[in-house]
C-alpha cells in the first residue's frame, strides 16, 4: 500500500489537504471552542462531540477514498472486444463501457468520473461513494466552522 500519490503535483495538494484537515480541525477544537464556550460546560462537549464525530469522518472518507482502488487491475477481461466495449492502446486490454484511461495514473479506471489531485487517485466505480462522503462532511464541516467562527470573531471584536 502506498502512503503518497505518484505525481509530484498530486503529492503537494495531498500533503496540503491533510495539513489544511488537521489544522482547522485542531483550531476549531482548542482554540475556539474554548474561548466561545469557556463558561456552558454542558455546551462544550456538545460541541466537542460534534466537531470530533466531523474530523474523524472525513478523515475516514478521506482515507477509504485514497486506499480505494477503482482501477481494471485485478478483474478478468476478455482477450475477444464484446459489443460496445472498447480497445485502450495504453493499457494494451479491452475496456467495459464506461471505462477511460487516466493519463495521470496510466491505468483504466471503471466507471472514472475525475482524477482527484487531493488524494492523488482516480474517482471511479469503486470509490465514488467515499468522494461524495468526503464532500457532504467537509461541507457540514465547513459550515459548522463557520457558524462557530461567527461567534468566535463576534467575542474577539
Amino acid at each position: 500500500m502506498r502512503l503518497f500519490p505518484r505525481s509530484p503535483s498530486d503529492r503537494v495538494a495531498y500533503v496540503f489537504a491533510l495539513v489544511m484537515i488537521h489544522v482547522v480541525g485542531f483550531f476549531e477544537l482548542l482554540v475556539v471552542l474554548p474561548y466561545i464556550d469557556a463558561s456552558g460546560y454542558r455546551t462544550y462537549w456538545v460541541h466537542v462531540v460534534i466537531g470530533l464525530f466531523l474530523y474523524f469522518s472525513v478523515m475516514s472518507s478521506f482515507y477509504k477514498l485514497f486506499t480505494t482502488d477503482s482501477t481494471t487491475s485485478g478483474i478478468i477481461l476478455p482477450t475477444l472486444k464484446p459489443p460496445g466495449w472498447s480497445y485502450c492502446s495504453e493499457c494494451c486490454s479491452t475496456a467495459p463501457r464506461r471505462c477511460r484511461h487516466c493519463w495521470i495514473c496510466n491505468v483504466c479506471v471503471l466507471k472514472r468520473d475525475h482524477h482527484c489531485i487531493f488524494t492523488g487517485n482516480c474517482v471511479g466505480y469503486r470509490n465514488q461513494r467515499y468522494f461524495f462522503m468526503l464532500l457532504t462532511y467537509l461541507t457540514v464541516s465547513a459550515m459548522y466552522a463557520n457558524y462557530l467562527n461567527m461567534d468566535y470573531t463576534m467575542e474577539v471584536w
